[in-house]
């Protein structure tokens, strides 16, 4: 579910550095140790992109706009890597919450046909 990743940075311990989130209907089918380890640098998250971006959802004029004609693929919310003390420095969970409350404002309801 895509609610964890909002709300991850306080949900826990600040001890903790690394969190692999993935929604309970994902079939393993690898070891998710080198997933786990991956370098994500400076990066808060890590996502992998979706394996059937051709939808049809993908192509309403809302997606086109977002994503296809800007050069960015739709990245799969359901297996989050998240850089705990990245993302608590600085501060990527307060702007995500603040990206998903303008979703939320389309009355269309076509940007939050992505959301689980």
């Amino acid at each position: 579910m895509f609610y964890r990743t909002l709300f991850i940075d306080h949900l826990m311990p600040l001890k903790v550095n690394r969190v692999l989130c993935m929604d309970s209907d994902e079939i393993v089918r690898e070891n998710l140790l080198e997933l786990y380890y991956a370098d994500l640098g400076a990066k808060p998250i890590g996502m992998v992109p979706h394996c059937n971006a051709n939808r049809s959802f993908m192509n309403s004029d809302y997606w086109i706009f977002q994503l296809k004609e800007r050069g960015f693929t739709y990245h799969f919310g359901a297996l989050v890597l998240a850089n705990m003390p990245v993302l608590r420095e600085g501060f990527y969970g307060d702007t995500l919450k603040s990206k998903y409350q303008k979703l939320m404002l389309d009355r269309s309801g076509e940007s939050l046909v992505l959301m689980d």
